[in-house]
């Protein structure tokens, strides 16, 4: 099933915590996001980094953020991009 299609990607989870109002606003169950999680290979939230809604309705998932440069997320309208400098 495919999901109503957003203008930019958003953003699920973020370091394994559930941001709740966007998958409200977003219509997506728990059971869609853990059925994301374990055709990753994840069992445990705090393992995810990043879980992203596509603009295609597909659920992308993220186990670890590599290195303070996170380019490929920088079109996620809800992702806090943190300059370290």
């Amino acid at each position: 099933v495919k999901y109503i299609v957003t203008n930019k990607p958003v953003m699920l989870v973020y370091h394994g915590e559930i941001l709740s109002d966007v998958m409200k606003r977003e219509r997506i169950t728990k059971d869609e996001l853990f059925a994301a999680a374990r055709s990753n290979g994840v069992t445990q939230l705090e393992d995810l980094a990043v879980v992203i809604l596509e603009t295609t309705g597909d659920i992308t998932v993220i186990k670890k953020i590599e290195g303070e440069n996170a380019e490929a997320l920088s079109t996620i309208s809800n992702f806090p991009l943190k300059q370290a400098k």
